[in-house]
């Protein structure tokens, strides 16, 4: 804020601090205490919220405040009792988007020392701006990202980086025209690269901003391996205790994941030992995974679930072809918020979804 003629206004960043006058006695044998004034929140939400400031004193007095709003011509007078080290909170409405406030402060210690000065303070009364994820708006495998924004957003910079931190995207948006506002947001899906975040940040006019933060979340969930019959993948009675334990982990889990737009899958992924023939065991492994991932979806898992089956191209220990290992007979539940990358123990990205 430039000063205007006359008014003597000290601003520094968001706080304003100002040297309390003692004796020249006292000054000479110890530090000067400080006077802070600062606003408790410049960009409002009104008339939810108020412009209000906070004045710590280091000694107990009174105070006396005059605001003088410049664009409305407001004139307002306060009056109120510091404690020592204690904010003393002064709030008051504002009805203009925009105000800037000539504050005049005097205080009388009780102590007999004093302090008069004069500052300057801005606060905005604005709506928030509001962020919806639109339908089915999310998918971070495909590289898709669409919002339904709201409020006095007028501009959007977008970051998204790869597993290894490259950017895959970096890019400034314009928001134009009131209401709500669509914002498409596209960027190149790399399955050897993989997803490393996204952040997003909307701005308003005064530059103030609110963020989206999209970060991987994984994590493999530990379980019992489910016991099937040679050849077949229904499974028994007797392992379903086994599936239960570890879909009781599963919501244990999901408690534990960021509060952002996306929802955690389940992936779930088959193997088997090297018994049989290669394109048997594909097969094999592709129905055991899909019938564990029926069994969590008919027992109450809402979240999205895919499977899909690798037989004995992935060993847990390498063995000779026609060798029954039990290491090599197992199955991966991993509980994530991006699809997994391709890897070693995830060679291709051909997911079947349960319904």
């Amino acid at each position: 804020m430039q000063p205007r003629e006359g008014k003597k206004i000290t601003v520094i960043g968001l706080l304003v601090v100002l040297s309390f006058q003692a004796p020249l006695a006292e000054a000479q044998e110890e530090e000067p205490a400080v006077l802070e004034v600062e606003p408790e929140k410049e960009r409002l939400e009104c008339p939810r919220e108020q412009p209000a400031l906070l004045i710590r004193a280091p000694h107990a007095g009174t105070m006396a405040l005059t605001l003088r709003g410049q664009e409305d011509g407001s004139t307002r007078q306060f009056q109120g009792k510091l404690e020592p080290g204690k904010p003393f909170r002064q709030a008051w409405p504002q009805t203009l988007p925009t105000v800037t406030y000539v504050a005049e402060l005097k205080i009388d210690y009780e102590a007999g020392q004093g302090y008069e000065g004069t500052m300057g303070f801005t606060f905005l009364c604005v709506p928030p701006i509001e962020v919806r994820l639109a339908r089915g708006g999310l998918d971070l495998g495909r590289g898709v990202l669409r919002l339904d924004i709201g409020g006095p957003a007028v501009r959007a910079e977008a970051l998204v980086k790869d597993a290894g931190g490259a950017p895959l995207l970096e890019k400034t948006l314009p928001l134009k025209g009131g209401g709500r506002k669509a914002l498409d947001l596209r960027w190149p899906a790399d399955e050897e690269r993989g997803f490393g975040g996204l952040l997003l940040k909307l701005f308003d006019k005064h530059g103030t901003w609110v963020a989206l933060d999209l970060t991987p979340h994984s994590l493999e969930v530990p379980h019992e391996e489910v016991v099937f019959e040679n050849g077949k993948w229904d499974v028994r009675p007797s392992e379903e205790p086994k599936l239960a334990d570890t879909l009781a982990a599963i919501h244990e889990e999901l408690e534990r994941f960021p509060d952002d737009f996306s929802v955690p899958s389940l992936y779930v992924v088959g193997y088997t030992d090297t018994v049989g023939s290669h394109a048997d065991n594909l097969t094999l492994s592709s129905n055991r995974a899909r019938a564990i991932a029926r069994w969590f979806r008919t027992h109450g898992l809402k979240n999205p679930i895919l499977y899909q089956g690798f037989g004995e191209e992935v060993l847990a220990v390498p063995t000779a072809d026609e060798t029954p290992e039990p290491a090599n007979r197992r199955a991966l539940y991993i509980l994530t918020n991006f699809p997994p990358p391709v890897q070693p123990a995830v060679p291709r990205s051909r997911w079947q979804r349960i319904p």
